[in-house]
Formats: structure tokens, sequence, C-alpha cells
């Protein structure tokens, strides 16, 4: 980074931080195992952002898989924070709408549960249930069309969900539940493929927002697989970071691309 380069950097850190104060946030990391200039002009900026009222953080993880791993969590967990933090601001009651009311809801049980069945509630296509599955289209949302596209359910055969009623992990936003595909035939209905996890909203009074409440998390969720690919594809030609043995590699960064299902009840019309 030339010196010209990276002074433009800072001055313009500069005047998004005093513009956004503390809503503005930096998070930078180094990977390498030696120390370099580019690492010092990214301490500056984040020290930059710190010293006009912003907040921030770099972190030299090194060539480390498991060190790059967990910053990459930290910096994950302290985005969702400040995600958390912004949009608490944007959602405060209007004239319209009340409050963000929260589910009523007990987590499921940890510890020795192996074998276990937990409640869950199944829905299977037929007279009453209509379940579809959408994948967000990026290059559709950006080119400003519908980005929904109906593709089949993940597993050969299925043509239901079974949804646990309790959920295992909850965020500021989400509760997370794990579901199965199911397929049912003349002897049953049985599981299908893999144990998956499926999100929704923490909160009662999403449901007139629900398909933009989706969009915003799959937006995101594409955004980051694109930068995903791209970050790979900068680690496996940079030269600080190549092995003298073909056995070691420079570790991937991935993100799963998700999809939404939808369950449609002909009785209540839900």
């Amino acid at each position: 980074c030339k010196q010209g380069s990276a002074q433009k950097r800072i001055e313009l850190l500069k005047s998004l931080v005093g513009s956004l104060k503390d809503k503005f946030s930096l998070y930078a990391m180094g990977i390498g195992a030696r120390e370099t200039a580019e690492f010092e002009v990214l301490q500056s900026m984040v020290n930059t952002v710190l010293e006009n009222g912003g907040s921030g953080q770099f972190v030299h993880a090194g060539s480390s898989t498991v060190k790059i791993s967990q910053t990459f969590s930290q910096i994950s967990s302290a985005l969702t924070s400040q995600r958390t933090t912004l949009l608490g601001e944007e959602n405060l009651p209007t004239a319209n709408q009340g409050p963000k009311v929260k589910k009523d809801f007990t987590m499921r049980e940890t510890g020795k549960i192996v074998g276990k069945k937990m409640p869950s509630d199944k829905f299977v296509e037929g007279k009453r249930f209509t379940i579809s599955r959408y994948r967000f289209d990026m290059v559709s949302f950006e080119r400003k069309r519908e980005p929904w596209k109906e593709v089949m359910l993940a597993n050969h055969g299925a043509n239901g969900l079974e949804i646990e009623t309790k959920p295992f992990g909850k965020g500021s936003e989400r509760l997370a539940y794990r579901f199965h595909e199911v397929k049912r035939d003349a002897f049953g209905c049985k599981r299908v493929g893999k144990t998956m996890v499926a999100k929704d909203s923490l909160h009662l009074n999403e449901r007139e927002t629900k398909e933009a409440f989706h969009e915003d998390f799959c937006l995101v969720q594409a955004t980051a697989y694109n930068l995903a690919e791209k970050f790979n594809t900068v680690v496996r030609t940079a030269p600080l970071l190549q092995s003298a043995t073909r056995e070691i590699r420079p570790p991937e960064l991935r993100f799963m691309l998700c999809h939404v299902y939808t369950i449609k009840d002909t009785e209540t019309k839900e």
C-alpha cells in the first residue's frame, strides 16, 4: 500500500467517522506469519476510527487455521452486536407500529440427550399443507427482479417437514430450530437427509414484513458467500501464505447459501 494511498484512506475514514460517530465500525485482520507494512496501515486505520469516536479492532491472525477461525468469530460477534444496536434504533415504535414483542418459548434441553426424542411438529404436503422451498437469487435481486426462485426440496422424495418446537439457539433477532425434511408413504412418515437448521424471527409481530425480514438475511448471507470466494482466491495466490510443502494449504472461508421454506395451511389460511 503506497503512502499516498494510505493517507487518502485515513482522511476518508476521518470524514466518515466524523459523520457517523459511534455508528461507524472498522474491523481488520492481517493474515500471514510475517509483519508487513500493510499490517501497519490496517492498524493505523483502526486507530484513526477509534480516536475519532468510532469502534473497531485490528487482529494479526497469522497463518494458523484456528487463530483465523477465532478471529472471524470475534469479528462476527462484534458486527452482530453493532447491527442489533442499529436495528434497535430503527425499530422504535411509530404511530402505525407498536414495539416488537418477543415470542414465548422454552429453550431445547442440553446435556445427555442422545436418543431422546424432542417434541416436534410435522407438516406434510397434502390437502391441508402446501410445502415450498425457495432460493434467494442474488443476480435477480441486483437487477431489481423477483429474487425468490422456487426449487425442489433438498432430498429426493421428501414431501414434508418436521420441526422441533423448542429452539436450540437464540440470537438477538432470530431463533434457531433443528428440523428435517420428511417422506410420507404407505408405511408412515420418516426423516430423510441430514439434520438442518431453521431460523425464524424472535418476535411475534414480524409477520407483516416476513418476506423483507428473510430477504435481508439472505442478502447478507449471499454477499458473505461471494466475498468469501474472493477472499479464498486471494489467499490461494498470496505469496506470503504459500507453504513450502503441498500438504499444508492456506485455510478457506466458507459461507452456506440459505433457502426459505414456506408452509401454507389451507384451514387457517396462514
